[in-house]
């Protein structure tokens, strides 16, 4: 039996029409898990407050000083950072946002190193390896023991060198690649989470924004989610606005990008569930099983009811969800819990996310399914590859004909006659 205090941190969804259907959502339930979960949850409660909400507060004040302290530190770094920055002789692609966590950059970044894959170009992504142990410069060799690679490069590194992505980790990501163009064919570089990255030059600097909630309570760290101010949104050279419900066909945000940057093409895209696999690579198992039987869920994101609802917009309403921090290191007693639901559910599946399937320790007997996010642009689609394609067609002119073959197709129209994009610090 859960004890009273168990029970009250317990929040009801209801996917479904009965209340049989309903999802219960659970937070870690052991020591030091319990109290990241508490604080994690207070951060979400806070950050991601109508900004209204978070000025009636008492210790507005308070906040907005520390506002202004970080955004005057914050200046200074970046400008020194900017002042020392160096480039790489081949074109590089920053995949970033303005606030911590949760705009979808790794499905972003998978689903355009396999566009660039697909067109024959050659695709390095440079990480920082955030959450894991390494502190050198390598290649992600991911191995049998995912749990292993993951807490040596980090859950995302280890994610998209799982699905196929030559990733290079390494805190200074100009000698991560430096090292990878020893080793990688004439690569176009994906900076991962590059925007803050203000190290190494970029060439094309494309800035993720949730489209319904892009800033939050609109206060800078550690009272809110930005990482930098508003107006730093001038480094970008394009704005994709995630999570795009299908039936909007043009958030307020895009008109807001619109009028203030109004240079700066903004696209919408959305992301989908698309296939349930067993762990990260092996066989799919139908949308409809997963609908007509019992299942449990769980994840450890930055925002961590959206995987219930993408799990309940395609027809999935799990028996339990259990909610985990972002990067949450799973350890034992967290297995045990999730196997209990399981058991309790007489459930056919497990399902989780692939960022957080790297993180497992061996799961014992149950089956453990991952959810595969694709990215769909909708009406965006070709104006977006458009895009894509003439600013990768001018680097590749700049960068000169060291590339593969299939460079050529790159090319935009007019060839060399087009003005080369400058390599900028960001």
């Amino acid at each position: 039996m859960r004890s009273q205090k168990a029970q009250e941190e317990t929040i009801r969804l209801k996917p479904g029409k009965t209340s049989e259907q309903m999802t219960q959502i659970l937070p870690p339930h052991h020591g030091k898990g319990r109290i990241i979960s508490r604080l994690n949850r207070w951060l979400f409660r806070t950050w991601w407050t109508h900004p209204q909400s978070i000025q009636n507060d008492p210790l507005y004040p308070l906040y907005t000083f520390a506002e202004a302290l970080y955004a005057r530190l914050l200046a200074v770094e970046q400008a020194r950072l900017i002042s020392r920055s160096r480039g790489l002789p081949r074109p590089v692609i920053s995949i970033g946002n303005l606030v911590v966590g949760g705009t979808g950059k790794t499905p972003m970044a998978l689903w355009m190193g396999r566009q660039l894959q697909a067109k024959g170009l050659n695709v390095t992504v440079l990480s920082g390896g955030y959450g894991g142990a390494f502190k050198g410069v390598s290649k992600v060799e991911v191995s049998l023991d995912l749990e292993k690679s993951s807490s040596l490069y980090g859950d995302e590194p280890t994610l998209m060198a799982g699905k196929g992505l030559p990733v290079w980790v390494g805190k200074d990501r100009f000698l991560a690649g430096k090292e990878a163009l020893k080793r990688e064919s004439s690569p176009v570089f994906l900076l991962d989470d590059g925007f803050q990255h203000l190290g190494l030059q970029r060439n094309l600097d494309l800035v993720l924004l949730d489209a319904l909630n892009p800033w939050g309570n609109g206060l800078l760290l550690p009272f809110g989610p930005l990482r930098e101010p508003l107006k730093n949104l001038e480094r970008a050279d394009a704005f994709i606005l995630t999570r795009t419900p299908s039936e909007l066909k043009k958030p307020p945000l895009a008109s807001f990008l619109e009028g203030r940057f109004p240079l700066k093409p903004v696209f919408s895209c959305h992301h989908r569930l698309t296939d349930f696999r067993r762990g990260l690579t092996g066989e799919k198992v139908p949308l409809e099983a997963l609908r007509t039987s019992p299942v449990v869920a769980f994840s450890g994101i930055a925002k961590p009811f959206d995987f219930l609802r993408s799990l309940q917009s395609v027809g999935i309403n799990p028996y339990r969800y259990h909610s985990f921090p972002d990067h949450h290191a799973y350890q034992i007693q967290d297995l045990e819990m999730i196997i209990k639901s399981y058991e309790e559910a007489d459930a056919r599946f497990i399902l989780t996310t692939e960022k957080d399937y790297v993180r497992l320790p061996p799961f014992p007997t149950a089956p453990v399914l991952t959810a595969e996010a694709s990215i769909d642009f909708q009406d965006d689609t070709e104006p977006f590859m458009e895009f894509l394609q003439e600013r990768i067609g001018r680097m590749l002119i700049a960068a000169g004909p060291a590339g593969s073959a299939a460079e050529g197709q790159w090319a935009p129209a007019g060839g060399t006659t087009l003005s080369m994009p400058e390599r900028r610090p960001s």
